[in-house]
């Protein structure tokens, strides 16, 4: 399976989304395999399917500083309206922990440091949970977020 994420950008694409190279997802009609073709900014390409129908999406992690990342979508319009997005914000000084539901589908952030854009939500707004885009195994993820622990100087503890 994936390695230890190395950077701080792939280690927050691990923790809050669930990528990592050769990372997949199946849920419902919806098929994703990830392939990371950049540590940093991280970035994660897949070729997914739909109800059949294929297309190609993009996540980048940049870090802003060691703290704060922004993690950017692209994509057909069928998929990101704009053709690319700010898709979520992660502020890890004020991010308390993150945990993964038993399904490894969802993962729990504590804390007030994890936003999200959407149609609903153009301005980002602060969420709780995030969607993984990626199984995850769960003893990996504990040690991505002990890593991102040491990352950012002003982590809330």
């Amino acid at each position: 399976g994936p390695g230890r994420a190395e950077t701080p950008e792939e280690a927050v694409a691990y923790a809050f989304m669930g990528l990592a190279d050769g990372a997949s997802l199946v849920r419902g009609q919806t098929t994703m395999s990830w392939k990371e073709t950049g540590a940093s900014p991280a970035t994660f390409e897949s070729e997914s399917s739909t109800a059949g129908r294929t297309y190609q999406i993009r996540f980048i992690v940049a870090a802003e500083d060691p703290c704060t990342y922004r993690i950017t979508l692209e994509g057909p319009r069928t998929v990101v309206p704009t053709g690319k997005a700010v898709y979520a914000r992660v502020d890890l000084a004020r991010v308390t922990g993150v945990t993964v539901t038993d399904d490894a589908i969802k993962a729990y952030v504590a804390g007030d440091g994890f936003c999200e854009t959407g149609s609903m939500n153009p301005t980002c707004m602060k969420l709780d949970t995030s969607d993984l885009f990626g199984a995850v195994d769960i003893e990996k993820h504990k040690a991505t977020v002990a890593f991102l622990g040491t990352v950012c100087p002003a982590r809330a503890e």
